[in-house]
């Protein structure tokens, strides 16, 4: 199956993660990114309303285009993804290709006296996890969906309920719903277009000390517990990765950021922003302000 099928997206201009003051310092100092979980995101149907509306379009396929049989197994892949939503969670950190966005910097920039930071490609497709590019969807994307995952589910046709007995053939096809229902919001944040980097974990250590992810040089990663942040009243869960160059066996974030936009309220100069980038051991980036302006 062609990775593009089930939304992999591979950058190949910078990507912008929009961020407060305190966010620019910490990922600076860090040299990592949070990733945090999906089902506490901004948008509260975000996830829900994807695993809904897989859901609904997997349960169509099976009444209209698959036979009894084949309908039995396509029913147990449903049980299936349902239950991994139960027991795992998606944690996800989100870029855009826009630099200078004045929504942007109103919706996640604070207010704009944030920051806008881009990242190199390489910086994010040399992390753990997977980057998707996000999907808006209303009532009337469905058809789209449709012919996409039938696509994705043609090996159950063909195989039945032997996919279960194929970790390989399973896994493939799980990833690919799984990472359907991450990759779809509602079309009133179509002016983001996000790009989002998941990272995909439980809650608890695997019984089976089965690798949660593997490191780009095959190595495995293990489970980790994940961190939790007070964000207002709520408690986020959340996962620290380091992002830049694989280099070795590490991420090297020396010339992970090509630029950093200062937003139209920011406190700090461009000459502050230069030198916290120096001093945590950045080069070959740009810093400028921002062109948007509003009250």
């Amino acid at each position: 199956m062609h990775r593009m099928a089930y939304l992999e997206h591979i950058p190949t201009r910078p990507l912008y993660h929009y961020t407060n003051e305190a966010g620019f310092r910490g990922i600076l100092q860090s040299r990592e990114l949070w990733l945090s979980d999906l089902q506490q995101s901004n948008d509260p149907r975000d996830l829900h309303m994807g695993l809904a509306t897989l859901r609904q379009i997997m349960n169509n396929i099976r009444v209209r285009d698959y036979s009894q049989k084949t309908g039995d197994t396509l029913a147990k892949m449903i049980m299936k993804i349902t239950r991994y939503f139960e027991t795992d969670r998606l944690y996800t950190t989100c870029f855009t290709p826009y630099a200078d966005n004045i929504n942007m910097w109103r919706e996640y920039g604070d207010g704009g006296k944030g920051y806008s930071i881009g990242f190199r490609p390489r910086a994010i497709t040399d992390m753990h996890g997977r980057i998707y590019q996000v999907r808006y969807i209303d009532d009337d994307s469905h058809d789209d969906l449709y012919n996409l995952i039938s696509e994705i589910l043609k090996p159950i046709e063909i195989y039945g309920d032997g996919i279960f007995h194929s970790i390989e053939r399973e896994l493939e096809i799980a990833t690919a719903l799984i990472s359907i229902a991450g990759s779809l919001k509602h079309i009133t944040w179509e002016y983001e277009h996000e790009v989002r980097l998941t990272f995909a974990a439980g809650d608890n250590r695997p019984s089976n000390q089965m690798p949660v992810s593997f490191f780009p040089d095959e190595r495995e990663m293990q489970w980790k517990k994940f961190r939790t942040r007070q964000a207002g009243e709520k408690m986020i869960k959340y996962h620290s990765l380091p992002f830049g160059k694989f280099v070795g066996q590490e991420n090297n974030p020396r010339e992970a950021v090509f630029c950093v936009l200062l937003g139209p309220k920011s406190n700090l100069s461009e000459g502050d922003v230069k030198k916290i980038l120096l001093d945590n051991g950045f080069s070959s980036f740009n810093v400028s302000s921002s062109t948007c302006a509003f009250r």
